[in-house]
């Protein structure tokens, strides 16, 4: 957790006003907390009290499963899902996520781009090497 006086932050990090919720007392805030309507609470007053520190923008759908899968994790709108409605996602804070990415194919990738590398690297060494033998023939 990154500890930050409260006194330093701008207003164009999008907090709350600090001086209200606080009463002009400059604390350090540990943050501790994220509710799921995403308003990320912290500890002043040496723990006792719990003040909102920032608000995560969330987005939903109302029909996401008429959202349009691009890949592995990316969506992309569609008229069966509808615009997206700001302020209407949850936030669910202690979970574990499962990984979206495919190991196979990022191997795949690394291998192929690693072939293409020797092969490029083929090709320089004899261009040089046809340059310097038609170097040689000019003088």
């Amino acid at each position: 957790m990154i500890l930050k006086k409260l006194s330093n932050l701008n207003s164009s990090m999008n907090v709350l006003n600090f001086n209200d919720v606080l009463n002009g007392e400059n604390p350090i805030i540990i943050p501790n907390e994220i509710k799921s309507d995403g308003t990320i609470y912290g500890k002043a007053d040496n723990g006792n009290r719990s003040v909102p520190l920032y608000k995560i923008a969330t987005a939903n759908f109302h029909n996401p499963n008429g959202l349009y899968q691009i890949k592995d994790g990316k969506y992309v709108e569609t008229a069966d899902s509808g615009k997206p409605v700001i302020g209407r996602g949850e936030i669910r804070s202690g979970l574990l996520e499962m990984s979206n990415i495919d190991f196979k194919a990022n191997i795949a990738d690394y291998q192929q781009a690693k072939v293409q590398m020797e092969l490029v690297n083929a090709l320089i060494k004899s261009n040089k090497e046809l340059l310097e033998n038609a170097m040689q023939l000019v003088t």
